[in-house]
C-alpha cells in the first residue's frame, strides 16, 4: 500500500479503520486523451482466502487491462462487478451491476448491449 501512495494515490481510510474494518480504498485522478476518471483500488481482508480465489481475480484485473476495445473494457468490469457483489451476497448481482456500469457510462441498462 506504501506504493500506491508514492505513486500519488489517497485513502480516506485511518490505520485503525483498516485494522478494525479490514477494507480501504486507494484512488487517483486520472486523464487520458478522450476522458478523465479515477483509477480506484479497494483492498478487503477476506477470511478463507485462497490462492484459487487469487487467481481468478488477478485474471479479471487482466483481462480488463488487456481488453483492445471499448466493448470488451466494459463487459470485462460487468463480469469482475457481478462476481464481486455476488461474493458479497449482494441480491441481483448481475442487475445490480449492469445499473452501475450503465450509469457510470451515461446509458440506459440496454444501451450496454447495443
Amino acid at each position: 500500500m506504501a506504493r500506491l501512495i508514492e505513486e500519488g494515490f489517497t485513502t480516506d481510510v485511518t490505520e485503525e479503520d483498516w485494522k478494525r474494518y479490514g477494507e480501504t480504498i486507494f484512488r487517483r485522478s486520472e486523464k487520458i486523451s478522450f476522458t478523465e476518471g479515477e483509477t480506484i483500488f479497494i483492498f478487503t481482508r477476506v477470511q478463507g482466502l485462497n490462492e484459487r480465489i487469487l487467481r481468478q481475480t488477478s485474471q479479471a484485473v487482466v483481462n480488463s487491462y488487456s481488453a483492445r476495445s471499448m466493448s470488451q473494457k466494459a463487459l470485462s468490469v460487468l463480469q469482475s462487478t457481478t462476481a464481486y457483489f455476488a461474493k458479497r451476497e449482494i441480491e441481483s448481482p448481475r442487475l445490480n451491476a449492469e445499473h452501475l456500469l450503465a450509469h457510470a457510462l451515461g446509458l440506459k441498462r440496454i444501451q450496454l448491449y447495443m
